[in-house]
């Protein structure tokens, strides 16, 4: 081999050794590049059983008056009151009115959000089997490549 041929190739394999050790070093030093931010969010709902709910307002919308029979098959007119109650509490809100009770209307908010981040270190070289066209430094033509060889990530 030729010594001119020699020295160029150790020249080269020399500057490689150093730009790799610089790059490996600014790397390890910043780590703002190198977190990878995934965010999964989950949005669950939930059944909600209120056993005893507690009146919250209550008051009398109108008073009808209404026919009772009582034992002696006789008529009683009877001042009936129309109450209407609402029950709430942070998880829900619900309204009850009537001469015989019923639900109006009912308001559930039991939505529960799960937010997960995770940061994962990005690795910037990898190791790994790698192929391509370049140009031969020996053969002096293009040529085909395949082998094992390091890659950099700049961003």
């Amino acid at each position: 081999m030729n010594k001119n041929l020699e020295i160029a190739v150790l020249s080269l394999l020399l500057a490689l050794s150093l730009i790799f050790q610089h790059l490996y070093y600014s790397n390890r030093n910043s780590t703002e590049n190198s977190l990878k931010t995934d965010t999964v969010t989950v949005i669950k709902t939930d059944t909600v059983t209120i056993t005893k709910p507690v009146i919250q307002y209550r008051y009398i919308t109108q008073v009808i008056t209404d026919t009772l029979y009582n034992t002696d098959s006789i008529k009683v007119p009877v001042r009936i009151p129309i109450e209407s109650k609402t029950y709430q509490d942070s998880t829900y809100r619900a309204v009850i009115s009537g001469y015989r009770a019923s639900l109006d209307t009912i308001q559930i908010y039991p939505i529960h959000t799960i937010t997960t981040i995770t940061n994962t270190k990005q690795k910037r070289f990898n190791i790994g089997i790698q192929a391509g066209v370049g140009y031969g430094c020996f053969n002096k033509k293009p040529d085909i490549y395949w082998g094992f060889g390091v890659s950099y990530r700049l961003y």
